[in-house]
């Protein structure tokens, strides 16, 4: 018996930038996002967004694990009121490790002056947040898998989950882009990812009564948030079940027909369209 399929916000978002790449991503089964990624010889986009996204990686691998070092109390009695930089020793070992598994270079500009601008990025952001009880901590990297209002099954991977009060919880994702780069306080409730994470929360924790997500930028050090209605969220989510139902009834996965959206996709090497695009552009003079 076949297994369901499961969808995410991010695979509603690619099959609404192009049916195609949906197909060839999620579907086919030979290319995945990770595996595209770490396959050598297989370019994912330019190499400057290439480096860009393995930073994000790296950040995140260093934020994810100060909070779980929070959560199991490696240093078993930290300062009342202290900050997450007392976990700085995990978070700096793990951004260490990422590096080496990723590939990055250990040398020179791109190597350990970059390594220690990532180490000094996530130190800062480590430095201004406070230390959650671990009872506060819900989840870090944690999955949901939850059923749309359709029946649908959809999956999302909250960075971090924090209970703020006795009914109230806190989704925070983690940016590696600037303030001004991500959406508004008031286009949160609204954003594919946030309103289903939403959603998922108040399915997977029924004691939950209110729920605010927020964007973090490491770059700037601060965060955009919102509170999301689940009604708002539940609508979202609406909104991609019509779309999955489409795209599993999609026969042709066109892509976008002008390229617009070839530049960064990840299997584009196995796309008729882009393969075309590269045979009518114009020989470098």
């Amino acid at each position: 018996m076949t297994a369901p399929e499961v969808w995410s916000p991010s695979r509603v978002l690619t099959y609404r930038s192009c049916p195609r790449q949906e197909f060839l991503r999620y579907r086919r089964g030979v290319h995945t996002p990770t595996a595209v990624a770490e396959t050598p010889g297989v370019v994912a986009s330019t190499p400057e967004t290439a480096t860009k996204l393995r930073l994000g990686t790296i950040s995140h691998a260093g934020l994810e694990a100060a909070y779980r070092a929070a959560v199991e109390r490696a240093h078993p009695q930290p300062d009342p009121g202290g900050r997450m930089s007392a976990f700085a020793r995990e978070a700096m070992d793990a951004i260490d490790a990422a590096w080496d598994r990723l590939g990055m270079p250990d040398e020179g500009v791109d190597g350990y002056e970059l390594n220690l601008s990532i180490q000094s990025e996530v130190f800062d952001v480590l430095a201004r947040l406070p230390v959650p009880r671990p009872s506060a901590v819900l989840g870090v990297e944690h999955e949901l898998v939850v059923p749309t209002p359709s029946g649908r099954m959809m999956r999302g991977v909250l960075d971090l989950a924090l209970q703020i009060g006795h009914d109230a919880v806190h989704i925070r994702d983690w940016k590696r882009k600037r303030l001004r780069n991500l959406p508004r306080s008031t286009e949160l409730p609204r954003d594919d990812a946030m309103a289903f994470y939403a959603y998922a929360v108040r399915l997977s924790w029924p004691w939950v009564k209110r729920v605010s997500v927020g964007l973090y930028s490491t770059l700037d050090n601060r965060e955009v948030t919102a509170d999301v209605p689940f009604p708002v969220a539940r609508e979202v989510v609406i909104g991609h079940d019509v779309l999955a139902e489409k795209a599993e009834g999609d026969r042709e996965n066109r892509p976008t027909p002008d390229g617009s959206n070839c530049t960064y996709c990840s299997v584009r090497v196995d796309c008729p369209l882009w393969t075309r695009l590269e045979i009518e552009s114009p020989e470098p003079a």
